[in-house]
């Protein structure tokens, strides 16, 4: 029977009630207002996320309790704590003392360490007594003051003082004197010991101890059990003990029963096991007894009621004892009870601590990464000596120089760290009368630190709280973003500061920033902030870690700075010596006083010093000076620290933690590497051997190992995400751990096995951003592949969890790994290509990767990637082939260069730098071999579009607009030393009056190094060093008059080559003021830039315009040869792009030029496109660094990296800008609900005899079914209408207005018919069409219905003249004549014209639509010529209209559509934005769907009448000439926002898009080729494939079956057929 004393109920509802604290508003308040204002002075409260619980029992009789502690309760806890967000930790000491340790005689002290270091912790209970009826084992007192010794030997005889003194040492170095007990390092001294000595030697300490009439205290050590000794620590030195300990009593009959005597010998095992027996009588020690029963006693007195909980395990008969141990329904019963109850009430501890600081718990949460850095700060604090000239540099700096950035530097060790901490702490003296922030963060210490993401969003977070600001999160993301957004926010805070308050930003150690985003290049660091803001950081000086020579780029040196921390100074060497002695209560003799100094002087950095004190203070004052030898060097002095723990925490556990540690990115959790150790086979063996006498589970190994180790080398690690916070410890950690490569594969394998199931885990990522390096690192290439790179899940979610970036960065370690693995390549390529598109829209990616691979699948895992891409994660839109730009091998790197935009690009005139300026405001200069950054240079004004370099190489030239307000928008060049950075002058726009603002000017710099800057009216000869004004010469009139725009060509042998944008005239002008002037005519000039080749030839890139039958504008495009003097034409090459940005090779035999996406390397007399380069975005820039390498820039903050060395291997699906044939049209033709037919019409196509063909499409079995040469037709003349059946097609023939019925199967027309003028006004059904046709005898128009069929036609409107506007649908016309009021509708089936009841105001209308089946009319109204409004109006049955949705006074209102009867979209500006509308007709509801940067804009919406889906595809090109192309889906559940997009490289033909299968899936003409592709929606959750036409990307490229296109009956309209009149009838 077990019998529970302590009354508990088995429910866990019994909360122990505790007085709360920091419970008042004001309290909390002032916490708060510490941790925003980073006051490193106020007392911050423990308020930590561990549970530490020591268990404190004798091990023998315990053992039972505490497996089921570690192995039954502790999980439970472990997963309860994890719930409350805290981490659980059980202090079980019977792993905690390795041999070593005992050795030294440290197990006492051990333990109590133990205990204080809980105490100090634990946010909850720390303390639990386990006790039965052992009082446990006494041990010898490790230390003795020389007082009590004295007083101890004076009770002693000489035999016994002997035996003292043999084992007791005096120690004259401690303050005050102490006798040590001598270590057992002895083996013979060892045996003595054990056997005889340590029982003789506890027995007289004892004796004499209560002899000497010592007090309660000073006696306890000798005469108590280590068990007792705990308990007095934990409980009767612990004020708050009544919800931070709990004992539990265990009292078994039996034990209690027994009488004096000798035991029974066959029960002497169970008995030694379970209370305290003679071994030398075999008798039970009552005296042990008593002094349990009253340590009982003493606790219940001590601890309240609830939190001493008993038990009675009745077993009542000797009979009942086995021989080894208590097996008995009972005991088991009580051990089931004691588990319950254990796990009960340590849960009522946590929770009662929880609501005892629940509100300080709250701030906590919510600032506890600002905490963590004032309590790092005040560690760092302790100890701080000397420094005073640093100090007293920086204290002048700030309030007397007023300096705004202030640099600290220095080797690894040299006290960065502790000077950044003494200044957060001086601030408040310094500025002790004014109201400033201090935003501290030790970089590296925290798990938001060492990322430049988190780093970044902590600091904004802070000071917008502190001052009470609302973040724009739309701005925190994606990186770049974000590093601007940290600049303007520092702005608006500076404005905030009222009264002259500063903000103080001290940011350590810039080196241990991850190099996640190329961090340490500090491109996010703000240069030309408000003077309130101050930063004062500090870094290495080592160049490896980029920080340094970064900030050198950013931060001028002057004032002084620049801070480098020298080497302590010997006054500061004995100042530091000394505290460290009276901080230990230590001190040393002369001899090693001035040896520890000539010490220092050989290397007098601070963390050396601290590393030899460490040892120095356990020096006694008679050890040798051989034992007292150090290492004169750090990195020895550290292997002298580690070997010391090895050997007094176990070498092999020791080696696999530090190992682990050491091969981390960033560092660990304890339970991460206790979880980590667990799955280590070498360390199991290990605890297992070492631990033999103790039952162990390998589910989880024993915390204490870990704990305990950590501890030792806290002041040396950074937390709580333990790695060496010195660098100097990493790399000699490295050459002692990790030398071993099969041992290092086997840690990394082991780190991802053992956290592999955290892959996928959004909230916690950190394991999704650790596990592809570490399985990188493990050297398994498959299982790399499989589970993380290659595993579309994974990508997806680390996409979306943290950035596109870290992806890549992923990719690109591998590689370096796997250099042979082509697959990996491939993605990788892929993966750069499209990184500014995934990081906008992390949803795209396997939209994106599909559109890029297919076609690629050299690899069963690459395809087993594209498969995934069909079964993404949630809705994507996924092409039906490869169509967007693909992997590249010439595409060698992408450097992230900037924040922003890239928007020019410029390689040195000795190739030896690249310089590259953004809309950030920098310009960056690089190395041109190995592309690292050696020089920023930020410009004092913004919009920097153009650099030149002059031909010294020695000056840069930028034009830029000028932002301060007074003179904004004004043109500026402002010159830069590009050896220094310097600014050097301004020409300003005094010399410029002769431009508007929207004029651009270029700069150019000859081979005699003069400057020339060309602007509207004049040529300005400028001084190349100063930038004064030499000569100016004039431009002739009759070409700056011509347009606003003046693109500057180039210049060579003295001559200017100038055109004009978008006009067909190019002037040659020379020096001495000669010009000539050519007009092209028809062929206007195209592009930025043209091109002077060798023997005086320039290249023109040109276009040429034309109509087509909708007076839609069609182009061809030339490449002009022409004399760079006299401007004749000497050739015209076609080319089937527009071309701008050209570049020529260095030996001039090649042109690199560009269009949108792609750079073209053109071979012009062998007329031949040698290879492209193709990008995911329109291109900004492209500069040649030599040959073999191009350097160019899109819409990102990337310059991208080629290499022409590889050319040979380019891809095939490249098309030759030389090749006349490509399309311009595929004309897609539809049947109901802008649904595909069966067949596609191409047209505009040639052959290579350059006749004009029509090729028809089946869809259906995705082949070319008929291919026709036009013989008769000129370009473009005969054109198809529209679909009459699945066999006639309508053509129409613009030269003759003729009509023809195509035979889709004999392809031969065999109907035809005329009119003076007519065209197709609206398809009716399948075999009607409405027709507007001129009478040319009375010149009147008329509307008929055509009845292809039959072809006979019935007049139903006679008098289509005059008419204002009008809109027509399948059911309806409706419009209105410019002399009458009167609005009509015709309803076309029921052939019946009326007057519609439409109010339609005052201001006139400039359109009408009308909705697909008539139902809504929506009315555009003109205001003015900018404004315009809206009204949609409802048709009903009886002609009536009523306004359901008016929108007045739209800027600039641009494209606008109904789709279907239910939603009507449209576009308008407001301010500089573009903004997309969509109407839901039938709930009156209105959402924004996008808002673009757009300076125009287009855009189809398409909606099948069956589906649930809206497909919308749109054209962007922005104030900036970007150019975009996207589709997205709307579900009509919630059309407030698309479910999912996709970025498609300007790819695709606006307005040329259809549906097909049901309204799922779209199909668009790629733009420029002879290619379409279908857009499929791909979910996990839906299969969209069903009834789908299934196709690869379609390409017209093999054109086998031609036939001549043959005439049939010819039919005249208007003149052979009498009208059928229908009589018109109005009401």
């Amino acid at each position: 029977m077990v019998v529970n004393l302590s009354g508990d109920s088995p429910q866990w509802s019994d909360r122990p009630s505790f007085p709360i604290i920091y419970d008042t508003t004001q309290d909390v308040e002032k916490l708060r207002h510490v941790a925003l204002t980073g006051d490193v002075h106020a007392k911050i409260p423990n308020v930590s996320h561990i549970i530490r619980l020591f268990i404190s029992s004798t091990f023998k009789d315990m053992s039972d309790e505490r497996d089921k502690i570690m192995h039954v309760i502790y999980p439970k806890l472990e997963k309860y704590c994890s719930s409350k967000g805290y981490i659980l930790q059980i202090v079980d000491m019977r792993w905690g003392i390795f041999e070593s340790a005992s050795n030294e005689q440290l197990t006492t002290d051990i333990c109590l360490d133990e205990i204080r270091l809980a105490k100090e912790l634990s946010n909850g209970p720390f303390f639990i007594a386990i006790l039965s009826h052992r009082y446990g084992s006494k041990f010898s007192p490790r230390s003795i003051t020389k007082i009590e010794f004295d007083l101890l030997l004076q009770q002693s005889n000489q035999n016994e003082k002997n035996l003292l003194h043999t084992w007791y040492d005096i120690d004259k170095n401690n303050i005050p004197i102490i006798y040590n007990l001598k270590s057992l390092e002895d083996d013979d001294l060892k045996n003595k010991w054990e056997t005889s000595d340590s029982k003789l030697v506890i027995d007289l300490l004892r004796r004499c101890a209560n002899a000497a009439n010592l007090n309660e205290d000073d006696q306890i050590k000798y005469t108590r059990s280590v068990t007792e000794i705990e308990i007095q620590e934990g409980i009767f030195k612990t004020d708050d003990y009544h919800f931070r300990c709990l004992a539990f009593f265990r009292h078994i009959h039996v034990f209690d029963q027994i009488k004096p005597g000798i035991i029974d010998p066959t029960l002497m095992n169970i008995f030694n096991k379970y209370v305290d027996m003679n071994p030398n009588t075999n008798e039970i020690e009552y005296e042990c007894q008593q002094m349990i029963k009253n340590l009982k006693e003493r606790i219940q007195r001590k601890l309240p009621k609830r939190n001493v909980k008993q038990f009675i395990v009745d077993i009542n008969s000797i009979s009942e004892l086995m021989q080894n141990t208590l097996v008995n329904e009972n005991f088991e019963n009580y051990l089931i009870e004691f588990t319950d109850l254990f796990e009960r009430n340590i849960v009522n501890l946590i929770e009662a601590n929880i609501n005892k600081n629940e509100i300080l718990f709250h701030v906590f949460e919510n600032y506890a990464d600002l905490f963590h850095h004032l309590r790092f700060c005040h560690e760092k604090v302790k100890g701080f000596m000397g420094r005073h000239s640093f100090i007293n540099q920086i204290h002048s700096l700030l309030l007397e120089q007023h300096a705004q950035y202030i640099v600290i530097y220095g080797i690894s060790g040299s006290g960065k760290t502790s000077l950044i901490a003494k200044i957060a702490e001086k601030l408040k003296d310094w500025f002790h009368n004014i109201n400033f922030i201090t935003v501290l963060r030790f970089i590296g210490t925290s798990e938001d630190s060492y990322n430049i993401q988190n780093l970044l969003s902590s600091i904004i977070k802070q000071l917008a709280h502190c001052f009470d600001l609302i973040i724009n999160y739309e701005e925190m993301t994606p990186i770049d973003k974000l590093y601007n957004y940290f600049k303007k926010f520092l702005i608006e805070i500076s404005q905030e500061c009222v009264d002259d308050q500063q903000v103080f930003i001290l940011l350590d150690s810039l080196d241990q920033l991850s190099p996640e985003y190329s961090s340490r290049k500090l491109d996010w660091f703000p240069i030309g902030l408000p003077k309130n803001i101050r930063f004062i950081v500090s870094t290495l000086n080592d160049r490896q870690y980029e920080a340094f020579q970064a900030i050198q780029n950013l931060v001028k040196n002057t004032s002084n700075n620049y801070i480098e921390i020298t080497e302590l100074n010997e006054d500061e060497i004995r100042s530091t010596i000394q505290y460290r002695l009276d901080h230990a209560q230590r001190t040393l003799t002369d001899i090693q006083m001035e040896y520890l100094v000539d010490l220092f002087k050989k290397c007098r950095i601070p963390l050396y010093i601290k590393l030899v004190m460490d040892q120095a203070i356990k020096w006694k004052h008679s050890i040798s000076m051989k034992n007292m030898s150090v290492s004169d060097e750090i990195k020895p002095a550290i292997h002298d620290l580690l070997e010391k723990v090895e050997l007094s925490y176990g070498i092999v556990l020791v080696e696999k933690v530090l190992q682990y540690m050491t091969l981390s990115r960033h560092g660990f959790y304890e339970n991460y590497l206790q979880n980590i150790l667990t799955n280590d086979p070498t360390v199991l063996r290990y605890i297992e051997d070492e631990f033999k006498n103790h039952k162990f589970s390998s589910s989880r190994i024993p915390q204490i190992f870990l704990i305990r180790l950590i501890h030792a080398l806290r002041e040396y690690l950074s937390g709580p995400m333990y790695r060496w916070y010195h660098r100097a410890f990493w790399e000699v950690a490295t050459d002692r751990y990790c030398q071993n490569d099969q041992s290092n594969q086997d840690c990394h394998k082991t780190i991802v096995k053992t956290y592999q199931h955290e892959k996928f885990n959004k909230s916690n990522p950190f394991w999704m951003n650790e596990l592809p390096y570490h399985a990188t690192c493990a050297n398994n290439i498959d299982e790399l592949k499989n589970n993380f790179l290659l595993n579309l899940k994974f990508m997806q979610i680390k996409a979306q969890g943290s950035d596109i970036d870290q992806l890549i960065t992923d990719y690109e370690f591998a590689i370096h790994k796997h250099n042979d693995d082509q697959t990996l390549r491939l993605v990788h390529q892929v993966l750069l290509i499209a990184a500014y598109k995934i990081r906008q829209d992390p949803l795209q990616l396997p939209g994106q990767l599909y559109g890029r691979l297919y076609g690629y699948e050299t690899s069963s895992d690459l395809k087993n990637l594209l498969e995934q891409c069909l079964s993404p994660l949630e809705d994507a839109i996924v092409s039906s082939g490869r169509f967007m730009a693909g992997p590249n091998n010439l595409l060698s790197k992408s450097l992230i260069a900037h924040k922003t935009e890239i928007k020019s690009t410029l390689i040195s005139n000795d190739n030896q730098k690249v310089i590259s300026c953004s809309i950030d405001n920098c310009i960056k200069v690089f190395d041109g071999k190995t592309l690292k950054e050696t020089l920023t240079i930020y410009k004092n004004y913004d919009s920097t579009t153009i650099l030149t370099i002059s031909n010294d190489d020695t000056i840069l030239y930028v034009w830029c607009r000028i932002t301060e307000e007074k003179h904004k928008g004004q043109p500026l060049i402002e010159a830069f030393s590009l050896t220094t950075g310097d600014h050097l002058f301004n020409v300003r726009a005094t010399i410029l009056h002769d431009d508007s603002t929207k004029h651009r000017e270029i700069l150019f710099s000859n081979l005699k190094n003069d400057l020339w800057l060309v602007t509207k009216h004049n040529w300005y000869h400028l001084d190349w060093q100063t930038g004064t004004v030499q000569s100016i010469l004039k431009i002739p009139q009759e070409f700056a008059q011509r347009s606003d725009k003046i693109i500057c060509i180039d210049k060579a042998q003295e001559r200017i080559v100038m055109g004009l944008d978008m006009e067909p005239i190019v002037l040659s002008l020379s020096e001495n003021g000669n010009y000539t002037l050519r007009d092209l005519l028809d062929q206007t000039v195209m592009g930025r830039r043209f091109l002077i080749l060798p023997n005086l030839t320039l290249a023109i890139s040109t276009r040429r315009i034309f109509k087509s039958l909708y007076d839609d504008k069609d182009m061809e495009w030339n490449i002009l040869l022409c004399h760079l003097e006299s401007l004749e034409i000497q050739r015209r090459i076609p080319v089937n792009k527009a071309l701008r940005m050209w570049r020529s090779s260095l030996d001039s035999t090649k042109i690199f030029c560009n269009a949108f996406n792609y750079i073209y390397v053109l071979d012009i007399e062998k007329r031949q496109t040698d290879f492209i380069l193709e990008h995911s975005s329109q291109m900004n820039s492209c500069s040649l660094l030599n040959e073999l390498t191009v350097i160019s820039a899109t819409w990102d903050n990337k310059l991208h990296v080629w290499n022409l060395s590889e050319a040979s291997s380019q891809n095939s699906n490249n098309v030759n800008l030389f090749d006349p044939f490509s399309s311009r049209m595929i004309q897609f033709l539809y049947d109901e609900f802008n649904t595909l037919s069966r067949y596609v019409f191409v047209y505009n196509v040639f052959n290579e005899h350059s006749k004009e063909l029509f090729i028809l499409y089946d869809l259906s079995t995705q082949k070319i079914v008929r291919r026709c040469q036009i013989d008769k037709y000129v370009r473009n003349d005969l054109q198809p209408i529209c679909f009459i059946s699945q066999q006639f097609v309508l053509l129409f023939c613009l030269s003759e207005k003729n009509y023809y019925f195509l035979n889709i199967d004999q392809f031969t027309i065999v109907k035809e018919f005329s009119s003076d003028e007519s065209r197709v006004f609206k398809k009716i059904y399948s075999n009607q069409v409405v027709m507007s046709i001129r009478n040319d005898r009375d010149h009147t128009n008329s509307l008929v219905l055509l009845d292809c069929n039959l072809l006979c036609f019935e007049m139903i409107i006679p008098m289509w003249n005059h008419i204002e506007w009008h809109t027509a649908n399948s059911q309806t016309i409706i419009y209105k004549n410019k002399s009458n009021p009167t609005v009509f509708m015709f309803k076309i089936v029921e052939r019946h014209l009326s007057v519609l009841s439409l109010d339609i105001g005052d201001d006139p209308i400039d359109q009408m639509k009308s909705s697909p089946n008539g139902k809504y009319l929506a009315a555009i109204y003109m205001i003015d010529a900018m404004t315009k409004s809206i009204k949609v109006y409802r048709i009903e049955n009886t002609e009536q209209v009523s306004l359901c949705f008016e929108k007045t006074n739209l800027k600039q209102l641009g494209e606008m559509k109904f789709v279907g009867d239910q939603y009507f979209v449209y576009q308008h500006k407001e301010g500089s934005n573009r903004l997309t509308y969509c109407y839901d007709l039938c709930t009156n509801t209105l959402y924004l769907w996008f808002q673009d940067d757009d300076s125009q804009g287009l855009f189809d919406c398409l909606k099948h009448e069956r589906s649930k889906y809206i497909w919308y595809q749109r054209y962007q090109v922005s104030r900036m000439n970007k150019v975009k192309t996207d589709i997205s889906v709307f579900h009509i559940q919630d059309i407030s926002k698309p479910i999912c997009s996709l970025d498609v490289d300007c790819r695709l033909k606006i307005n040329q898009v259809a549906l097909f299968d049901n309204g799922n899936a779209m199909l668009v003409k790629v733009l420029d080729k002879l290619e379409f592709v279908a857009f499929f929606l791909k979910s996990k959750t839906k299969n969209t494939e069903e009834n789908t036409i299934h196709f690869d990307l379609f390409r017209l490229n093999d054109l086998t079956t031609q036939l001549t296109l043959t005439k049939g009956i010819f039919y005249q309209f208007c003149r052979k057929f009498s009208f059928t009149h229908y009589a018109m009838e109005f009401k």
